[in-house]
This record gives C-alpha cells, sequence and structure tokens, in this order.
C-alpha cells in the first residue's frame, strides 16, 4: 500500500525537463517528495535524501535504474528484529542491445555480522543493491563522501563493516542499466584521483577496524590502484594525480603502478624500482597483504621524489 512507503526525489540540479515531468506525475501521490538544490553530485543528493527520510529502512535507488514492480511486499517480509542491512539480487539491463543478464547472485542465506560477511568475500560494492535501516546509517554515521566519483567504493566497506546483522533476498529485484557514458565506465583524471582519495579514506579506516576486516578493506585499496592504473592515462595525468597535493597519501599499487608513477613520471626509466629501494624510500605496508601494496605518507613521497630526480 501507498501509505506504507515514500518516495524521495532529489533534483540535482538537473538543466532537461526532468522536474516537470516529475511534478506532473506526482501531482496525485500523496507519498511522494521532491527536493531541488544545484548539482553537488550523487554522494550529497543521497546524503540530501537520507535526511529528509522517514521511513525505518532506505534504498538508494539510481535515476537510471529500476525495480521490478510489486516487489517491496517481499523485501518488506524480510525486514524484521532491526536488521541492518539487506543485500538484493540484479540484473545487468544493457541500453544499447535492449537485453538483459541476471548477475550472478551472492547469497547470504543466514543472518551474519558485517565482519563475518567481509571475511567470507564481502558483497557487491554498489550501494544500491542493499537496503539498510536508517537509524543504523544514523547512528554510525555512514554518509556518503562528498563531490567524488566511486563512492560506493568507500561507503560500502565502511556500511558492512559496521553492520550487526545482514541477510540476502534471494528474488532479483533491482535493474541496473549499463551504458557507455556512465561514470564507471569513463577514463579520466578526476576518476583516478577520486579513486586515490577513496584509498586514502579505507587507509584511515584500517587504524582503529578489527584485525579480522583489514584484509578486506586492503584487497579493496589494492583493487582501487589497479583502477587507478588503468584511468589516470596518459602518463602525464599520473603524475598529475600525485602531484595535486590533494591526498595525503601516494598509493603505489602493484608494479603496474610503480611503472607509471616511478617507472616513467618521476624517473623517467621504464622498469619499476626495486624491491629493495622500496623498502627504503616508502613508509608503511599495508598488512597482511603482499610486498607490493604500499601506502605513502605525502611527505615522504615529496622527498622520494626530489632524491630520485637529483639521481
Amino acid at each position: 500500500p501507498h501509505e506504507e512507503y515514500e518516495i524521495i526525489i532529489i533534483n540535482d540540479g538537473s538543466t532537461d525537463n526532468s522536474l516537470e515531468y516529475v511534478n506532473k506525475t506526482i501531482l496525485d501521490k500523496f507519498n511522494i517528495r521532491v527536493y531541488s538544490q544545484i548539482n553537488q553530485g550523487l554522494s550529497v543528493a543521497r546524503n540530501v535524501g537520507l535526511s529528509y527520510a522517514k521511513g525505518e529502512y532506505v534504498w538508494f535507488v539510481d535515476s537510471d535504474d529500476y525495480i521490478v514492480p510489486d516487489c517491496l511486499l517481499g523485501i518488506c517480509s524480510y525486514l524484521k528484529d532491526k536488521l541492518d542491512i539487506l543485500q538484493i539480487q540484479y540484473r545487468y539491463v544493457y541500453e544499447t542491445s535492449n537485453s538483459y543478464m541476471n548477475a550472478k547472485k551472492n547469497v547470504i542465506d543466514e543472518v551474519k555480522t558485517g565482519v563475518e560477511v567481509l571475511k567470507s568475500g564481502g558483497v557487491d560494492i554498489p550501494a544500491q543493491f542493499s537496503i539498510y535501516r536508517r537509524e543504523f546509517l544514523l547512528e554510525n554515521n555512514l554518509k556518503f563522501y562528498p563531490h567524488i566519483f566511486h563512492e560506493d567504493v568507500e561507503f560500502k566497506p565502511r556500511a558492512v563493516y559496521s553492520a550487526k546483522s545482514i541477510v540476502s533476498y534471494p528474488e532479483v529485484v533491482y535493474n541496473y542499466l549499463q551504458r557507455g557514458g556512465s561514470i564507471m565506465a569513463n577514463k579520466g583524471l578526476k576518476n583516478a584521483l577520486d579513486l586515490l582519495k577513496v584509498s586514502d579514506s579505507l587507509y584511515s579506516e584500517c587504524t582503529y577496524i578489527s584485525k579480522e576486516a583489514i584484509p578486506y578493506f586492503s584487497t579493496v585499496i589494492m583493487q582501487s590502484g589497479h583502477i587507478v592504473a588503468q584511468k589516470a592515462q596518459p602518463m602525464q595525468d599520473a603524475w598529475s594525480v600525485i602531484s595535486t597535493g590533494e591526498c595525503p597519501f601516494a598509493l603505489i599499487l602493484s608494479f603496474a603502478i610503480t611503472r607509471i608513477f616511478f617507472g616513467q613520471a618521476i624517473t623517467h626509466k621504464p622498469q619499476p624500482l626495486h624491491i629493495s629501494v622500496l623498502n627504503v624510500t616508502l613508509g608503511t605496508i599495508i598488512p597482511p597483504i603482499n610486498i607490493f601494496c604500499f601506502v605513502i605518507p605525502k611527505e615522504k613521497f615529496l622527498k622520494s621524489m626530489a632524491f630520485q630526480k637529483k639521481m
């Protein structure tokens, strides 16, 4: 029934006729509210929507995607005993071919803690693939990092870690649109820089989370580094990423990144630095992942860079 759920629409500075269309559509819908703001990006829009929400649970549905009709009744049957997170199943919808494919199911068939879920490999990163208890988000100050791409990579590990109870809904209820012009599909300097910010934020979390969760956080950081390697092209973009000074840490993740940052952007030599040199010039190694994943305090990084330029 309409009185048992609300829909909150955030108009994030749209410049087309979206707002006009929405206003016409919701004329007789008392459970739908619309709020407008200047364009600030997805993270801020979600945070604003959360601040206006009144329901016991919230579901961040992206504007490009859509849910299966009449799915809420079945979903609500799982939202009991103050469940913190309900992980849902989804399908890929391809805009160009007008086709779809169900994603591989990631089923948590019994209630587990967030740490237990992380130890077993975690859940899919996109925030829209989970339904969250609103008070759980507020009590743990779980908000989206503003003004960046890849905000879900920063948000989801923290949310799952904080959860005392997670379980899956077994049916496919979310249609996840795939299009070539999406943020995730594009390469570029901002993508790479924002991934470094994400990695820096997750690294900061590693200083006080339990040891059981550190391997998962470290893996996400390392995977983000591989994406940086793909997105920071051409080579001068890689140099721009680490010389902006916007991140307190510069991340060197795997030999692929080492070749970009140290090989060409700094030393102009094609080969990566040797491990013995890395051990001298780099800062803290994130435990317990392999030797190729490093975090360098910015000051040490800049001193190291200056030293190598003299060589």
